[in-house]
């Protein structure tokens, strides 16, 4: 955007220019998830403090996150505890590892859809939750092509929490 390549962007961080006008979209948590074969094979932990018992899948290290606290489910596993842990690095993978039953991992609660085999595990853990900005440059403010894809984006938020 600071290039004149982009109108808007979606953000999933708070942007740190602050001349940028930015809209919170759409907020979520991450959540922990299996599958049906993994819990079938090795259980489902009673909470927490039983993770480090389990296989875990997490994003790589040798890429920087686009999205905050996406290794959360490593942060509580205590730090004194050997686990194995997979590393994969892109979100779709890790998806698809969990979904695909081979451990336990947190993604933010938007990437399970009923097709992706995910089932939620551990709703009481304290995950973090995360933002996702619309962001514009202040030049563009009162658009009418903005408020529309704007308004647009909202009403498409709305309709999938409804769901």
């Amino acid at each position: 955007m600071s290039q004149g390549e982009a109108d808007v962007a979606l953000r999933l961080r708070e942007p740190t220019q602050v001349d940028l006008i930015r809209f919170p979209l759409y907020k979520f948590q991450f959540k922990i998830y299996s599958s049906p074969e993994y819990i079938e094979k090795f259980g489902i932990p009673k909470d927490v403090s039983e993770l480090h018992k389990h296989k875990i899948i997490a994003f790589g290290h040798d890429v920087e996150p686009s999205i905050p606290d996406v290794n959360c489910i490593l942060d509580l596993i205590p730090k004194n505890k050997k686990v194995k842990t997979m590393f994969i690095s892109n979100m779709y993978g890790v998806m698809r590892a969990i979904g695909g039953g081979a451990g336990i991992g947190a993604l933010p609660e938007y990437m399970r859809i009923s097709s992706n085999n995910l089932v939620p595990i551990l709703p009481d853990a304290k995950t973090p939750k995360a933002v996702i900005y619309f962001t514009y440059p202040p030049e563009l403010k009162g658009s009418k092509k903005i408020e529309a894809l704007r308004d647009f984006l909202v009403r498409e938020v709305n309709k999938e929490k409804k769901d």
